[in-house]
């Protein structure tokens, strides 16, 4: 089980289809280089929904991805 979701992707950065994808090993795998692997200088946004900070899991599930200007956002559904 994963504990986090990426809303949104910087498609600049080679962020490819990964809008709403978990974030995971195979997505750290698939970013080129010079790309944060944390985010931190924008390339992506993610949505925690599960973890010891939490008193329980948030049911996410992934809806409609939107392109605009050069980002991918994933609409994050509670359910």
């Amino acid at each position: 089980m994963g504990c986090a979701r990426l809303a949104s992707v910087d498609l600049a950065d080679d962020g490819g289809p990964f809008a709403g994808h978990e974030f995971d090993q195979a997505f750290l795998s698939a970013l080129g280089d010079g790309v944060d692997p944390c985010g931190e200088r924008g390339e992506f946004h993610s949505f925690v929904y599960a973890g010891p900070m939490l008193d329980s899991s948030i049911p996410v599930a992934v809806g409609e991805t939107v392109i605009r200007d050069h980002f991918a956002f994933a609409d994050l559904l509670c359910g």
